[in-house]
């Protein structure tokens, strides 16, 4: 009796879970790319060596829920001209931008049906004003500068919680 209550539950939970997300897009995979050969600027290219994995795993850690192989392809071209601009303006750092090119390419609808939707293409910027709210409690605005582990993670978020803010 126990096992049938229990699978009754796990079976309304299941079925209210695909319901609540039958309205978000799925996910299938997530690629960022950045040419760091690119960016001609050292610095620049040190402190964001790691931008590729970094964003990737900071937008699955925020669609764990939306990965489904019936889901779209999220694909991140990062800007390196941008990422090197970053440093040559260091001294003004409200200037500092992570900027890129989100392509969504969707096979299946939120019902996970084939369908051929058009892919979507948009140009994100994400800037250092916008980046503040994601700085840890307490932090000192006047210590912050574009090589710091701050800089970088809040700017990771910031862009991060963009995308998928914009899928629906």
């Amino acid at each position: 009796m126990k096992t049938l209550i229990l699978s009754a539950a796990l079976t309304s939970t299941l079925a209210l879970t695909g319901a609540a997300h039958a309205d978000k897009m799925m996910v299938k995979d997530i690629d960022v790319m950045t040419d760091m050969a690119a960016i001609e600027n050292a610095k620049a290219a040190g402190v964001w060596k790691t931008v590729d994995g970094t964003l990737e795993e900071a937008l699955l850690a925020r669609l764990t829920d939306r990965i489904s192989d019936k889901g779209a392809i999220i694909t991140i071209d990062i800007d390196e001209v941008s990422l090197a601009n970053n440093f040559e303006i260091a001294n003004n750092l409200a200037d500092s931008t992570l900027k890129g090119w989100v392509k969504i390419e969707r096979t299946y609808d939120e019902k996970g049906e084939v369908v051929e939707l058009p892919e979507e293409l948009y140009e994100l910027s994400v800037t250092a004003l916008e980046a503040k709210a994601y700085y840890p409690e307490g932090t000192d605005m006047e210590t912050v500068k574009v090589n710091s582990d701050v800089f970088y993670t809040a700017m990771i978020a910031a862009f991060a919680d963009n995308v998928v803010e914009k899928l629906q």
